[in-house]
């Protein structure tokens, strides 16, 4: 059986501050999780668990993006990761 690997990457925006960014934030990575589940887990079918959160790591906001893979190492699972990014980017007004 293959060992599961996991690969978790953050994505900062800034400073926390107040005001809206934290909604903002939270809005975005709902709208990403979505999209991310769809093309990771369901699509390409590369890892059990999928997702994308909205977090603060040491008063620093920004994206946490977690997959779970038995089929793909660390480095190809960052790259379809960054790929996503990409087309997602593409797609915003």
């Amino acid at each position: 059986m293959a060992r599961s690997r996991t690969l978790r990457a953050f994505l900062s925006q800034r400073r926390a501050a107040c005001g809206n960014d934290w909604l903002v934030l939270t809005l975005l990575s709902q709208m990403l999780n979505t999209a991310f589940f769809s093309a990771l887990r369901t699509r390409q079918q590369l890892g059990y668990i999928v997702q994308c959160s909205a977090n603060e790591i040491d008063g620093v906001r920004g994206l946490s993006f977690l997959v779970q893979s038995k089929v793909a190492a660390p480095e190809a699972v960052e790259e379809r990761i960054e790929a996503f990014l990409r087309l997602f980017r593409g797609a915003l007004p």
